[in-house]
């Protein structure tokens, strides 16, 4: 039981130094324990919204979870490109705007 006391203590699940007695903590389900929010569908249906995949592709998140690993990975990169050359053109017109009014700001 040491030894597992140890490696909870090492390891970040749950601190045996600090947390004094509790005698059911080597059985009891710790929050750091839970591999949901940390899985790679939860950061698939994350990075879906975040990328716009369905504005992008036309896209449901079924359809895009099914999808092959290399075409899930070679979409959410054209959609970062995507944002990142809209951005970049907005910024350009906001620039042309400033300079044809004199480079002073909106306000």
């Amino acid at each position: 039981m040491l030894m597992r006391d140890k490696y909870e203590t090492v390891s970040g699940v749950f601190n045996h130094d600090e947390r004094g007695e509790e005698p059911m903590a080597l059985v009891k389900f710790q929050p750091s324990e839970d591999v949901l929010e940390t899985s790679l569908l939860y950061e698939r249906v994350k990075q879906f919204k975040d990328a716009g995949v369905y504005k992008h592709f036309g896209l449901n998140l079924n359809e895009f979870l099914n999808l092959p690993r290399h075409m899930v990975l070679h979409i959410l990169k054209l959609c970062d490109n995507t944002e990142r050359e809209a951005a970049e053109g907005a910024q350009a017109t906001v620039n042309k705007l400033q300079m044809a009014t004199g480079g002073g700001g909106f306000e």
